[in-house]
């Protein structure tokens, strides 16, 4: 259900929570804006999104990874779209892309309004991103939410916001939630995998790959955290890899660390597989630890990404990792995800 608003220059906007069926809308918007535009919101250069990136942004659970877009309004084309994916139980990343024709207008101000509020119903109450230090629109349009903190992080600002309770002057846009997001998987055992790791092996998640993907590649994703845990579920993935002929892919977000830092422990971490014969490379991202994780997983076609369980639970939800890195992987991911034992030592 969309709801028309009204801008400051007078001029109008539909906006409503996206859907799968706005692939073609959101690929028309994103070759229309510019260089720099497509830069800001990816922090990165990014020319096109790719077939499984729109999936990614458009097939989203409403709840964990919220998405508003706005079109112009009497049926014209899409002009904005904002979004929140949560990081932890309380706090989310939010992201921004306005086309260069409507940026300076209040469009996005408004459409973080409207947000915040779907994210307060969602029980978030902080935003956290990585905004580049120019990009002082952004910074402003954040910071305008709530109470901020910056933490400057080379030529990027790590933006920190206690997000204000919703004013109520802006109907609240909602989208009927869709089943949870474990229906139809299928899950299967241990039983095909080395003995010496069952213990510390979970379930793995199986899905069927989307029929617009390549043939996925002989390639597990391992997500990597600052606990003292990575390096066991680095030593699960590693005989997995033994065991399938596998090549390892290390993941890790990057937060206060210098992109030289974070790729020093990777390659600190590499080493152990290297040894034992496992084709290993590296990737660090300026992203939350889920969606570096997905993102990799996108990017090199992978077949398998291995995680560990959180220890941050919220009460009464069911499974215990709601809103948690591991639970927002086994909803996006694109490929099978195999989740260490909760029982053991793992961050």
């Amino acid at each position: 259900m969309s709801q028309r608003v009204t801008l400051r220059d007078g001029s109008s906007v539909d906006v409503r929570p996206i859907t799968p069926d706005d692939r073609d809308a959101l690929t028309e918007m994103y070759a229309g804006v510019s260089d720099e535009s497509r830069y800001r919101r990816f922090l990165s250069v990014h020319p096109e999104l790719l077939t499984a990136e729109l999936t990614y942004l458009t097939q989203i659970d409403h709840h964990d990874h919220e998405a508003l877009i706005a079109f112009e309004a009497g049926g014209g084309p899409a002009v904005g779209v904002v979004r929140y994916i949560r990081t932890e139980d309380d706090e989310a990343e939010p992201a921004m892309l306005i086309t260069d024709s409507w940026q300076g207008r209040g469009l996005v101000t408004v459409m973080l309004e409207l947000l915040v509020a779907r994210a307060w119903d969602e029980g978030i109450r902080h935003f956290r991103a990585p905004v580049g230090a120019e990009n002082t629109r952004s910074l402003h349009a954040l910071d305008a939410l709530g109470a901020p903190v910056h933490h400057g992080v080379g030529s990027e600002i790590d933006v920190e916001v206690a997000l204000r309770p919703p004013s109520g002057h802006r109907q609240l846009v909602r989208t009927a939630r869709p089943p949870s997001a474990g229906a139809g998987r299928t899950r299967t055992g241990g039983e095909r995998v080395p003995v010496t790791i069952k213990a510390v092996l979970g379930d793995l998640v199986t899905r069927r790959p989307p029929p617009d993907q390549h043939q996925r590649t002989n390639t597990i994703v391992v997500g990597v955290s600052d606990g003292d845990g990575s390096a066991i579920v680095l030593e699960a993935a590693a005989e997995l890899a033994q065991t399938l002929g596998a090549a390892l892919v290390l993941v890790r977000a990057r937060r206060a660390q210098t992109q030289e830092e974070a790729e020093e422990s990777l390659e600190t971490l590499a080493r152990s597989a290297r040894a034992r014969g496992i084709a290993v490379s590296i990737i660090v991202r300026r992203a939350t630890p889920a969606a570096a994780i997905v993102a990799a997983c996108v990017d090199t076609g992978a077949s398998m990404v291995v995680i560990g369980p959180s220890r941050r639970r919220r009460a009464g939800a069911q499974g215990g990792l709601v809103g948690a890195v591991a639970d927002l992987v086994l909803r996006q991911a694109p490929c099978n995800v195999l989740l260490l034992n909760p029982a053991a030592d793992v961050a």
